[in-house]
């Protein structure tokens, strides 16, 4: 499905212009069309992604769209995201400088230039690649192969009123608010994320087994078995900048130890925090799969009466309350819902060890619950 019904729709890194009716606007110059709201035309040859699953008609793991625009990681990435800024961090997003916004603009604006006449990203590292032409068009200069890319921008999009949907979505409403003042642009458009749940692993220390830190043989052979996995799984949380954003399980671990004489010792054991959490990471994480067509807005908020298959379910894998889909038992005969972190009355049973990150807050949970909505 498109993002919209009708409007403008943005596939690799060329652009097609749909009527209200989903059909191809025939004999029209289409430069000439995008130009009219500030888009450029630009077509590539790259092949597209082999799909690892040829048994359906569909493709469970698209690449991201940089990706297959032919983007590599040092077009984003500069500065102190790729060689710090001298301080040592619990994980590596607190260094990280890049955001969308810093490319693609806000809703509310294009991105500008300093006095100096440079584009930077929000640490303030000059994007060297980046610049504005002759046309006052934003492009990008590969870091790899002799081309530049169009670099949309989100205000421009808004203001041309090419897609309805996309300012529902995203836009400035009467009262001031956009979706994107709290959540990440990538929230909506992650397309999919490989989750992990239930890491169980052995250490047997009536074993030696190569090191694979050093090398070398060494007391405790240590195994490893997944519980589940999944590429479907998504759950919001608040990250470090205090917006909303996709999360990702960690070391969800039960561990089983066995000692030097071979005696089993404990079981599928669960860490605990010090407060009586169960010791189940979950972390804000920008998976990297970015796709035009965003989540539908069914993923957060209910759906309407009459307008299609109630989402409970969706609902409660979202927010933290857990599918119930990944179960396992623990040594002590506990049955755990990996995908949960918070219990039924909304309180945390999971961890967020990185600083200034946690569930949705209530607050806003309760306000998106709270609004139904028409899938599209």
């Amino acid at each position: 499905p498109r993002h919209a019904d009708g409007g403008a729709e943005l596939l690799g890194q060329g652009l097609e212009l749909v009527t209200k009716n989903g059909e191809t606007i025939a004999g029209k110059d289409l430069e000439a069309e995008a130009k009219r709201w500030g888009q450029f035309l630009e077509t590539f040859e790259d092949p597209p992604e082999p799909d690892e699953d040829d048994t359906n008609d569909y493709d469970e793991t698209p690449p991201d769209l940089h990706a297959t625009a032919g983007m590599v990681c040092i077009d984003c990435h500069v500065g102190s995201d790729v060689h710090g800024d001298g301080n040592i961090y619990g994980s590596e997003r607190y260094q990280v400088g890049i955001k969308c916004e810093d490319c693609h603009g806000t809703v509310r604006a294009e991105i500008t230039e300093t006095a100096e006449g440079h584009f930077v990203n929000s640490a303030g590292s000059r994007l060297r690649r980046l610049r504005r032409d002759e046309q006052d068009r934003i492009r990008l200069r590969l870091a790899t192969g002799d081309r530049e890319l169009n670099v949309p921008q989100i205000h421009t999009i808004l203001q041309s009123g090419v897609n309805d949907a996309m300012n529902e979505a995203m836009g400035v409403n009467e009262n001031g608010f956009s979706h994107t003042d709290k959540l990440e642009c990538y929230t909506c458009h992650t397309s999919w994320r490989q989750t992990c749940f239930g890491c169980h692993v052995t250490v047997d220390d009536s074993r030696e087994a190569r090191n694979l830190t050093t090398g070398l043989d060494s007391q405790g052979a240590i195994s490893v078995l997944r519980d589940d996995y999944s590429l479907d799984f998504f759950a919001l949380g608040e990250n470090q900048d205090g917006k909303i954003s996709p999360l990702c399980s960690s070391m969800s671990v039960y561990v089983t130890y066995v000692d030097t004489d071979g005696q089993l010792r404990w079981r599928d054991r669960v860490r605990t925090s010090r407060d009586g959490r169960t010791g189940f990471g979950w972390n804000p994480f920008h998976h990297h799969t970015v796709s035009r067509v965003p989540q539908n807005c069914d993923t957060c908020h209910p759906v309407a009466a009459g307008a299609g298959e109630e989402n409970p379910q969706r609902l409660n894998e979202t927010y933290g309350f857990g599918n119930g889909q990944f179960l396992s038992e623990d040594g002590e005969g506990t049955i755990r819902d990996l995908s949960a972190f918070l219990n039924g009355d909304g309180e945390l049973i999971g961890e967020f060890p990185h600083p200034d990150t946690g569930p949705v807050p209530a607050r806003i949970r309760r306000r998106a619950l709270s609004i139904e909505v028409i899938p599209h």
